[in-house]
């Protein structure tokens, strides 16, 4: 009995073995090629990193040499205390200026008109006889003092009754705090000083 036996059928090819001496030894060799490669990349990155250190390096030595050479030529640079303490005066005197404009303006003391208001009506209410020598407007114009001569004592509540008329002095109550004697004139009449002041 015979059997025909088909050679080229899968199992009778030879089989090919991938782990040969051969192909281990290519492997290794490419591996070892690009381990290599590598190598030589990161060492090419680190010697240019060296190389920019250094230079750096040098400008920084270049540098602290200039700096040391200038502090001995010029010697070490200190703060002028003259210098410092005019500008200090400065600053106070710009900062002691813009609090007088604040003020005169009213912006921060309660007053948004400023004062030019109760010195117009102190003039349009003037009453002969009586004459102001001083005028002190504080806290935005709440609080108000005034200093004056007058002929005859009953022209000061009458004043200060007219100047309630006006829209600065509108309900302000006004209280004396002093009249005196101080001369006489030439018609024999005593001139009394004055000085009244809005009640706390």
């Amino acid at each position: 009995m015979t059997q025909q036996i088909n050679l080229y059928l899968p199992e009778f090819r030879r089989k090919k073995d991938h782990l040969t001496f051969d192909n281990m030894v290519l492997g290794v060799l490419g591996l070892t090629l690009v381990l290599i490669v590598l190598t030589a990349v990161e060492f090419w990155g680190s010697y240019k990193l060296g190389g920019e250190l250094e230079q750096r390096r040098q400008a920084l030595a270049s540098v602290t040499a200039d700096t040391e050479q200038l502090i001995r030529d010029f010697g070490a640079q200190s703060e002028d205390p003259a210098l410092s303490r005019r500008a200090d005066e400065l600053e106070t005197e710009v900062n002691s200026k813009h609090t007088l404009e604040r003020f005169l303006s009213g912006r921060n003391i309660g007053s948004t008109a400023g004062f030019s208001e109760y010195l117009s009506d102190l003039s349009r209410y003037h009453l002969g006889g009586l004459r102001l020598t001083g005028v002190t407007l504080s806290n935005g114009g709440n609080n108000v003092q005034l200093e004056g001569e007058v002929l005859s004592p009953y022209l000061v509540p009458q004043y200060f009754q007219s100047l309630r008329q006006g829209q600065s002095f509108a309900g302000k109550e006004f209280e004396t705090i002093r009249i005196v004697d101080i001369s006489g004139t030439d018609d024999g009449r005593q001139i009394k000083q004055f000085r009244v002041a809005t009640a706390n």
